[in-house]
């Protein structure tokens, strides 16, 4: 139970930083940050729940967001090129 709390009092610190950050590398490290927390969540779940099947959405959202942060950092890492 109190994973939950923590895991709610990082999303709104990091959501907060979302919001107040300077550049565009910054959002993008606490979009990351955000999502890595929602697939820690999934697994959480899963495990309380006993329903293997959250931990398969949380792997497809692991791969998904990892690809997309790799890829804007590419894009932006030969826009500045």
């Amino acid at each position: 139970m109190i994973y939950t709390y923590l895991l709610l009092a990082t999303t709104v610190l990091l959501i907060l930083k979302l919001l107040l950050s300077k550049s565009f590398a910054e959002a993008l490290l606490f979009l990351d940050a955000l999502t890595n927390i929602a697939v820690l969540y999934l697994v959480i779940l899963s495990i309380s729940q006993s329903r293997p099947y959250w931990v398969d959405v949380a792997i497809i959202l692991a791969m998904f967001s990892f690809v997309g942060v790799m890829s804007i950092a590419r894009y932006t890492v030969d826009k500045n090129e």
